[in-house]
C-alpha cells in the first residue's frame, strides 16, 4: 500500500508545529476484483442503500462493500492532529460517506481534497468503488506539544476490501522524538532529493500533488530547524558533493580537511610510540 512498509520518522523536542509534524506518502490499490470458478475477475454488483454503497458478491452473495483505509492509532498521542490528503478524490464526499456508514463525524474536510481526523483507537474511511487505477495519499501528523526527547510512537494503516472482506495493503510509521540538531542533516538530506525527483515528473503525474505538499511541509520544517530550504539545490546525491566521472566521491573542504587532521594526528601518534620504544631500548 505505501511505497515503504515500514517507514521511520524523526520529531522534534519540543519543537515547534512544524518540527512536531511528521508525513508519510502512500500509494492505494484498485478495488480488488473477486474471481469466479472460471478464473475471470468480477466487479461485485452494487446498489445504494441507505448506509451507502453496498453489494453482492456475484458468486457467494456475501455483503460486499467499498475499499476502506483503517487507521489503527496505536500509540500515537490521541490530541494529534492527524490528516490525510487524496488529491484524486473529494474530500467532502469521503467525510459524508464515513459519517453515514460507521454513524460518528470522525472525519472533516479541511479542504477539497485533504481531510482531518478526530484520533480514536481505530477510525475507518471508505473509499470510492469501482476504481480501476491507483490512488496517492500524503497522512500527516502533528504531535501535540509536550513531546519529549526518547518517547515513541507507532500508527498502523490497512487497506480493507470490501469485496474480499481481507486486507490487501498496509504500511506503519514510527515515529520517535529527538532533539531537533540531530534532524535538520537528514531532513535538509529528503528535501534535496525529494526535489530533484519532483522535478522530474510531468504536471500530470499523480505524484505531483503529493509531492508538492510534501515538499512543502519538509521546507516548513527544515526552516524552522534553522536550516535554509531556498538555499538546498535538488540533487540526486541529497546534500553530498556527487561522485566524480571515476566513481570516487567528491569530497566537500570540510571533509577534507577532517582527513588530513585525522592522518596527522595518526602520524604523530606513530612517531610517538617509535620515540618512546628506542628510549626504552637505548637505556
Amino acid at each position: 500500500m505505501a511505497q515503504r512498509n515500514i517507514a521511520w520518522a524523526p520529531s522534534g523536542n519540543p519543537g515547534s508545529a512544524a518540527t512536531r509534524t511528521v508525513e508519510h506518502p502512500f500509494d492505494i490499490l484498485p478495488t480488488h476484483a473477486t474471481g469466479d470458478s472460471a478464473g475471470e475477475p468480477q466487479t461485485p454488483a452494487l446498489q445504494v442503500t441507505s448506509s451507502g454503497m453496498r453489494g453482492t458478491h456475484p458468486e457467494k452473495g456475501v455483503a460486499t462493500g467499498p475499499d476502506e483505509l483503517m487507521f489503527v492509532w496505536n500509540t500515537i498521542p490521541r490530541e494529534t492532529v492527524a490528516s490525510v490528503y487524496l488529491p484524486e478524490l473529494d474530500a467532502v464526499a469521503l467525510a459524508r460517506e464515513a459519517a453515514q456508514r460507521h454513524g460518528a463525524r470522525v472525519f472533516r474536510a479541511v479542504d477539497a481534497h485533504t481531510l482531518q481526523c478526530r484520533i480514536g483507537d481505530i477510525n475507518y474511511l471508505p473509499l470510492p468503488e469501482q476504481r480501476a487505477s491507483r490512488l496517492t495519499g500524503l497522512l500527516t501528523l502533528e504531535l501535540p506539544e509536550g513531546v519529549r526527547k526518547g518517547q515513541e510512537f507507532s500508527t498502523t494503516v490497512r487497506q480493507y476490501s470490501g469485496a474480499t472482506h481481507a486486507v490487501v495493503g498496509a504500511f506503519e510509521v514510527h515515529v520517535t522524538v529527538k532533539a531537533e540538531a540531530s534532524i535538520l542533516p537528514d531532513e535538509a538530506n529528503r528535501f534535496a532529493v525529494l526535489s530533484h525527483i519532483a522535478s522530474t515528473l510531468a504536471a500530470s503525474d499523480r505524484w505531483t500533488p503529493v509531492l508538492a505538499r510534501y515538499l512543502s511541509q519538509i521546507s516548513a520544517r527544515v526552516e524552522a530547524l534553522g536550516g535554509h530550504p531556498q538555499a538546498i539545490a535538488p540533487s540526486p546525491y541529497g546534500t553530498n558533493p556527487p561522485p566524480t566521472p571515476g566513481g570516487t566521491p567528491v569530497q566537500s573542504p570540510s571533509a577534507a580537511g577532517r582527513s588530513c587532521r585525522w592522518w596527522v594526528g595518526l602520524f604523530l601518534i606513530i612517531a610517538l610510540v617509535l620515540v618512546v620504544l628506542l628510549w626504552w631500548f637505548l637505556h
